[in-house]
């Protein structure tokens, strides 16, 4: 039989074959999202604020006098879509990039804010999210407690079904000197499946972006997660067709975490200082809500 059949859980018309396989990409700045991209698509990949076709803008929300933009990073602003084939089983897919993750849980409701006016926008579109790939670095030896609160930023936006539509990538393995990629491949990566797989994200897979061959990601992909029986909603896209960012489990969840790290953990001797609440107002298709941090 041609065609895919390892993808026939994805039903869009009567050859039961699927169109476009849409797929979400998640992580923090710098993880290698949009250099997947334009490797896997060939296509150039803007990481400022200019528009290309398929995008979706946002709204620009409140400013906060207290950060300096010239200090964050530089990386996607907006949500884009780009699209490749996956020559092998000849897939369509069709790759979000997004902004990415950061340390400070006003500047991760921004990306939310984003990546939810994406959504919302598309639906009229019919682009339903079938997939996340969620970047990490594998020069980051460890997981810091910001990785830890980005993975449960990760948890908040799938929902529990939708976790076996998780693939991780790992990325910049070509920066890991060639005496040191055993200790990776056998202590850290090891260490990574455990943490991402079985704890963090359980039923999600992990793969290794071999330099010049990110195409392996897609295929990993169709061969691991796309033969796991019926398609399941992303939990975010379900609570943003109401149209309210505030009341989706993530956005609660960035809520949450800032209140957390406002509250040293017990036996800490560092002292923190007082934060005047940030009012973030949120919107999406006109539809507004304001958020207190």
């Amino acid at each position: 039989m041609g065609g895919l059949p390892i993808f026939q859980w994805l039903h869009f018309g009567a050859d039961k074959r699927p169109r476009q396989v849409n797929i979400l990409l998640l992580g923090p700045t710098g993880a290698g999202k949009s250099s997947f991209v334009q490797q896997v698509t060939g296509q150039p990949v803007e990481t400022g604020d200019g528009l290309l076709p398929c995008e979706f803008a946002l709204k620009p929300t409140e400013k906060r006098g207290r950060e300096n933009p010239t200090d964050k990073p530089q990386g996607t602003k907006v949500c884009r879509l780009y699209r490749t084939t996956h020559k092998p089983t000849n897939t369509s897919f069709a790759l979000i990039d997004t902004p990415g993750l950061a340390d400070v849980s006003a500047d991760n409701l921004d990306v939310l804010n984003t990546i939810g006016k994406f959504i919302f926008s598309s639906l009229s579109h019919s682009i339903t999210i079938h997939g996340i790939f969620y970047f990490h670095r594998m020069p980051d030896r460890r997981v810091s407690g910001t990785a830890r609160l980005n993975l449960e930023l990760l948890q908040a936006i799938c929902g529990r079904p939708f976790f076996t539509q998780v693939l991780f990538v790992t990325t910049m393995w070509d920066t890991i000197p060639s005496r040191q990629r055993l200790e990776f491949e056998e202590g850290v990566f090891a260490e990574l499946v455990r943490l991402f797989t079985l704890m963090a994200v359980p039923g999600s897979r992990i793969v290794k972006m071999d330099i010049g061959k990110p195409e392996k990601v897609l295929g990993q992909f169709l061969a691991e997660i796309g033969t796991r029986g019926r398609r399941r909603e992303l939990l975010f896209a379900a609570q943003i067709k109401r149209g309210v960012l505030s009341e989706t489990t993530a956005a609660k969840l960035i809520v949450n975490q800032a209140e957390r790290r406002r509250i040293p953990s017990f036996g800490e001797d560092e002292e923190y200082p007082e934060k005047d609440p940030i009012q973030q107002t949120i919107c999406v298709d006109g539809l507004c809500s304001c958020v207190v941090m």
